[in-house]
């Protein structure tokens, strides 16, 4: 029985066929294009969406039980050209992807993901779309190796400062997010705010005091929150800060952000809406810098922000109705002295 390589080589070959002339298949196994193959290689500063690209391609090598010389040795390639392919570097035409897709033996969903993904994927510039209450698999991926982020949330906080049962009354608000999903969701969000890569991304978190002061989940979650808030807010590589509604006009009114830089790629930004994400590269992105700087002039220092947030405390704790447990409240105080 022909072993699975036979098998693969076979295709290779009626594939070649199929493609009209596109390709020439050499008895020998090796493949070949009438234009060279340097030519049709592009070298490029990888993108948020090539990178994607990348890693979406090496999941299906891998799942084939290949690696990359391997299948370059197939088809005829140079092992650089697949190299750069996995690392978001180049593309190659569609025919190329077919057949490379066609050998790895991806599902048509797949298929389609990783060809939208290859269409463009030099751009800049991202919107990609996913369910309501679900991280965008970008921004999962990114946070994963970032070195910084610098987030501002201007109504609620950032995933990273959130209790469970704050996610869990922010996602269930969403009329696009079912009963039978919200578990799902929670799971989600949870293994992003949960990931190990997270200890180790210096972040600097800019809220305006209209976030601190919404009442998401009620009372008690609200107060939960904001003694949590306190605890994360002497993290050494945690910075709180604290923008006061008494500012006024400011510079993040048109929504929130979050920045992030790498140790090898270009800084992006993404922004965050209910069922997609917008991914910010290039100038784009770095047009944040100014914005970023004037929330730093704007808001309080990380002493006062401490400050600010542990009077909020307080002032939840002095109320009858907030139903905060005895040993919460025993939290809290600890929380406070630290501020």
């Amino acid at each position: 029985m022909a072993d699975s390589r036979q098998i693969h080589a076979r295709f290779v070959g009626w594939w070649g066929v199929v493609c009209g002339g596109w390709l020439q298949i050499r008895p020998s196994g090796q493949t070949t294009s009438h234009r060279k193959e340097t030519r049709m290689l592009s070298s490029h500063a990888s993108t948020a969406r090539s990178r994607e690209f990348g890693l979406g391609l090496r999941a299906a090598i891998s799942h084939a039980q290949f690696n990359g010389r391997g299948i370059a040795e197939l088809l005829g390639w140079d092992p650089s050209k697949i190299s750069n392919l996995m690392h978001g570097k180049v593309t190659a035409s569609p025919t190329d992807l077919a057949l490379l897709l066609g050998i790895c033996r991806v599902t048509p969903a797949e298929r389609d993901r990783l060809l939208a993904l290859a269409d463009n994927m030099f751009s800049g510039s991202w919107l990609q779309r996913h369910e309501a209450g679900m991280p965008a698999p970008a921004v999962v991926d990114h946070l994963a190796i970032a070195e910084m982020l610098v987030s501002w949330h201007n109504h609620v906080m950032p995933l990273f400062l959130q209790t469970p049962a704050y996610m869990r009354a922010l996602i269930a608000a969403s009329p696009r997010v079912t009963a039978a999903e919200l578990e799902n969701c929670m799971q989600a969000q949870a293994k992003v705010r949960e990931h190990p890569r997270w200890i180790d991304i210096a972040g600097s978190y800019y809220l305006h005091e209209s976030a601190l002061r919404l009442p998401v989940g009620g009372s008690e979650v609200h107060a939960e929150q904001i003694h949590h808030l306190l605890q994360m807010a002497v993290r050494p590589k945690v910075q709180i800060r604290v923008v006061p509604a008494a500012h006024g006009a400011h510079a993040g009114v048109c929504g929130s952000f979050t920045w992030l830089t790498f140790e090898t790629y270009a800084p992006l930004v993404y922004v965050e809406r209910e069922n997609s994400t917008l991914v910010l590269e290039g100038e784009a992105a770095l047009d944040y810098r100014s914005t970023i700087r004037a929330l730093h002039e704007s808001s309080m220092d990380e002493r006062e922000s401490r400050v600010f947030v542990a009077q909020l405390g307080e002032e939840l704790s002095a109320d009858d109705h907030t139903g905060i447990r005895t040993e919460q409240r025993r939290r809290y105080e600890r929380a406070q002295d630290w501020a």
